[in-house]
């Protein structure tokens, strides 16, 4: 089975658009499981309108995520994470 992945924050519209301004940080709040006790999730990769913007980091001692990404520019972007 695929490990499950969420995003908690930033929170998208209902058009699945996430809103920034310029040069004020996203902050990611990230959530990836599996229920597979063989497959271990070792990374988070965090994806912006399609180019990858890095990796999230994992809050010790739990299944979360954190990752910041600043914008260049004010805007609509659609974001996306795997594990």
């Amino acid at each position: 089975p695929s490990p499950s992945v969420v995003i908690n924050a930033p929170v998208a519209d209902t058009n699945g658009l996430v809103v920034s301004r310029l040069g004020q940080p996203l902050i990611f709040d990230i959530q990836a499981s599996s229920s597979d006790v063989v497959l271990q999730i070792t990374s988070v990769s965090v994806v912006v309108d399609g180019q990858s913007v890095g990796n999230a980091t994992r809050l010790a001692g739990t299944n979360r995520y954190t990752f910041d990404w600043t914008p260049t520019a004010t805007g609509n972007f659609i974001a996306f994470v795997s594990a």
